[in-house]
């Protein structure tokens, strides 16, 4: 008969909210621990009572804390850092972000999981699809994440703030540019690029850059600009 999960979730960052809050959706039951906040009971009672482990912490800081809790290695123990690889404990990356606002049941059970080539999947209980990639890949497959969701956001940052701060607009005049931009994006990404530099406009590309002559997103455009010609000019 198959044993039934009840992880122990270390860390009480937006990911182990997140995580406790998707496991009390599915109705599993789950112990929290975190020198802040689920110091209450001793990190050794909790475990005895777990069947896998969660270390939902900062990157510099698993390393460190497995080394100074040798007794967590008796059973499964899992990290979900998208970088880093640990030898023999087991990651599970799952690709989504994660802002303060929790999601509902269905959006958590969309979510895909990383895990690496060889290693154990300890989180089956959960109804998500699991991947596997080569652990030395991982350092290039969340630079990936960082580059196309992280760098993104800062642009996008720039535009709201713009219509709102230049040009006393409400952020809903953009929301519409920004949905479709993403549908447009899931729908065929590889020809989903639209404006000056997919239609090699250089006229409006160098009226874009003289209008950030003093702002320091020049260098991003400029550099977007770089990078599309070179690779243009390559096929």
């Amino acid at each position: 008969m198959r044993q039934v999960p009840h992880p122990l979730i270390v860390g009480d960052g937006k990911m182990a909210t997140h995580f406790g809050h998707y496991l009390s959706l599915l109705g599993i039951k789950y112990s929290q621990w975190s020198r802040k906040k689920y110091s209450d009971i001793p990190l050794e009672t909790l475990f005895s009572h777990s069947t896998v482990v969660l270390l939902l912490i900062s990157d510099a800081s698993l390393k460190p804390f497995i080394d100074s809790h040798v007794f967590l290695k008796t059973k499964p123990i899992i990290h979900f850092s998208g970088a880093l690889s640990i030898e023999n404990i087991s990651s599970a990356h799952p690709l989504m972000t994660f802002p303060q606002n929790l999601y509902d049941l269905e959006t958590y059970k969309k979510i895909p999981f990383i895990l690496e080539n060889n290693q154990e999947n300890y989180l089956d209980f959960l109804p998500n699809n699991f991947y596997k990639i080569p652990a030395e890949l991982k350092p290039y497959y969340h630079m990936l994440c960082v580059l196309s969701g992280n760098f993104t956001t800062i642009l996008w940052q720039k535009f709201f703030s713009e219509l709102e701060i230049k040009f006393q607009l409400p952020p809903s005049v953009g929301q519409l540019y920004l949905t479709q931009m993403t549908h447009n994006i899931i729908q065929d990404p590889h020809n989903s690029l639209t404006g000056p530099l997919a239609r090699n406009d250089q006229s409006t590309i160098q009226k874009n850059l003289s209008a950030l002559e003093t702002d320091e997103f020049k260098e991003i455009y400029q550099a977007f600009v770089n990078l599309f010609e070179n690779r243009r000019n390559k096929l």
